[in-house]
């Protein structure tokens, strides 16, 4: 086997110049440069837009629903002003309500109970999970009541949907008027407030 290259690519490698087109050199750093800058810049949008969604829902669910109860109202309207809409502003109660699928095992144990304390046990949703090795198709197609008699591993998952549990506990407020304890709340994720939402208003000509 010889190192000597074939005519051919030697001949290419002189034809190929051996030096960066200055130009070329300075049109990239140019575009380094703008990608390094145009990263720059959006740093800094995503952590305004941070600090505005900060400042959105401070007012949305304290400062405004505050100011609201304190002059006895629920509706206000903005007029139009130069490029700014007319909008309409409304405080309502809101749930929130979640057990999330990330608790730990008690913590989501604990949660359910409350639930099943408070006779609210239908609720909650249980799922079978059946897993069974490679290979064993036929097997978990015939599978039926007994698990271990095909060697598969069944994992019992109770849930509940996050909407499901927001519309019982507003249920319970609304029209049972019955107001959960701070140690339920806190068990099932949940927060109950008021919050004040803005609507553009509708033209009218």
């Amino acid at each position: 086997m010889t190192d000597v290259a074939p005519s051919f690519l030697a001949d290419a490698v002189k034809a190929t110049p051996q030096t960066t087109s200055e130009d070329r050199l300075k049109a990239l750093r140019a575009e380094v440069a703008r990608i390094r800058d145009l990263q720059a810049d959006k740093g800094d949008l995503e952590d305004k837009l941070k600090g505005v969604n900060i400042a959105i829902n401070k007012a949305q669910f304290t400062t405004l629903p505050d100011l609201f109860d304190e002059l006895g109202i629920s509706v206000i309207e903005l007029a139009p002003e130069g490029n700014h809409p007319g909008v309409k502003a409304e405080a309502k109660p809101y749930y929130r309500a979640n057990i999330a699928a990330d608790w730990p095992e008690e913590k989501r144990a604990a949660a359910f109970k409350v639930l099943a304390d408070e006779g609210s046990e239908d609720l909650i949703k249980t799922e079978v999970i059946v897993q069974f090795p490679r290979g064993k198709l036929k097997e978990a197609k015939e599978f039926a009541a007994t698990a271990e008699a095909v060697g598969a591993v069944a994992i019992v998952k109770e849930s509940v949907h996050a909407q499901t549990l927001q519309a019982w506990l507003k249920e319970q407020i609304e029209k049972l008027k019955k107001v959960p304890n701070k140690t339920t709340l806190e068990a099932l994720g949940a927060a109950v407030g008021r919050v004040v939402n803005l609507k553009p208003l509708k033209e009218t000509f």
